[in-house]
């Protein structure tokens, strides 16, 4: 029922920005928090397969990233979100209470929350946080894309791991690199395998691949890889077409140069609720009544034109005692095709 059903509309979103809440007693509502590039935080449950909202904030800058936090042993039920280079912390019911400045000179890109330990990247640039006092710091040889950390009974601290664009996990001691590890692809998401004392690490790369490697302080191990067997790409570059009606088409060229259609569907995502359309075209629609109604007097305006269009080159040769209704068909075919200059000779040649 939650799968199917469109619980809640939202703006464009980031990787990352929606969390499932813990439900904490056998009656509880599931909840979900989800941010979106209009700076809204939106959280919602779930009750007799309906959407029930729990609170909405106020528009403000991009968000792109989300976590769950909380004390160390209890509920991570605190919600987290970053714009910019500011981390603000919000509980499950709205109440805003952190906002913390990380001073950086690049907008964060990735985040990690666990206990008091904040871990926030941006482009190239770690860095780790407890009780918003700043703790390790820490420069990439390429783009982070994600970061997670492991903390586990059997670990003797935390242990940072970023996702890196050069196809590498570089694992952190403090504010130096313990080692890294080489997957088969450019890593773009990061995620914990077991949330409580986790040792494992789910990776996805930007070419579908996907893996669990164990990672401790000083080794790590690869567990498993999935390659990404549904890529069919055949090198040659395919035509992709967005129509008004909102059909997308994917064209591919055969060997003898003329276009297939390969794949075609019909979007629907936003059917019953323009809230996602800028004010300029909501407003059109909004007005769409009043616009339906002047666009069907337009027919009776044209007719009325035509008719004196007509009936002025009918007269124009009526004094000279010359008939041509016989032209009046082809007059009205110019006039059809809304030709000013085909018009003006026409008159001109009769």
């Amino acid at each position: 029922m939650f799968i199917s059903a469109l619980c809640s509309q939202v703006g464009v979103t980031s990787q990352k920005t929606m969390r499932l809440l813990p439900a904490l007693g056998k009656k509880a509502t599931q909840k979900v928090a989800i941010a979106d590039h209009d700076g809204i935080l939106t959280c919602f449950g779930m009750k007799k397969g309906e959407a029930v909202p729990v609170f909405k904030t106020l528009p403000g800058q991009k968000i792109v990233r989300m976590d769950l936090g909380g004390a160390a042993g209890t509920s991570q039920e605190k919600i987290f979100v970053c714009s910019g280079s500011q981390v603000r912390g919000f509980t499950k019911k709205g109440k805003q209470f952190l906002t913390f400045e990380a001073n950086l000179t690049e907008s964060i890109n990735a985040m990690h929350v666990s206990g008091s330990d904040l871990f926030v990247c941006a482009s190239y640039i770690y860095n780790h946080y407890c009780d918003c006092k700043d703790q390790d710091y820490f420069l990439s040889g390429d783009k982070i894309n994600d970061i997670t950390c492991l903390s586990s009974e059997k670990l003797s601290r935390p242990v940072p791991v970023l996702a890196c664009q050069d196809r590498v996990l570089r694992v952190l001691q403090g504010s130096k690199l313990a080692y890294d590890i080489e997957v088969p692809g450019p890593p773009s998401v990061l995620e914990l395998y077991n949330k409580e004392g986790a040792e494992e690490v789910i990776y996805g790369t930007t070419d579908g691949k996907i893996g669990l490697i164990q990672i401790d302080e000083s080794s790590a191990a690869t567990k498993w890889e999935i390659d990404n067997d549904k890529r069919k790409g055949d090198g040659v570059q395919d035509v992709l077409v967005g129509r008004d009606d909102g059909t997308v088409e994917v064209y591919s060229v055969d060997g003898s140069g003329e276009p297939s259609l390969r794949f075609e569907h019909e979007l629907q995502v936003h059917e019953g609720n323009a809230d996602f359309l800028i004010p300029e075209y909501r407003s059109i629609l909004d007005e769409s009544a009043d616009l339906l109604e002047e666009y069907k007097k337009q027919p009776a305006h044209l007719e009325r034109l035509y008719g004196m269009i007509t009936d002025l080159f009918i007269d124009k040769f009526k004094f000279k005692g010359q008939n041509v209704k016989s032209k009046v068909s082809s007059l009205l075919e110019i006039l059809n095709n809304y030709d000013l200059n085909s018009l003006l000779d026409f008159f001109s040649e009769a």
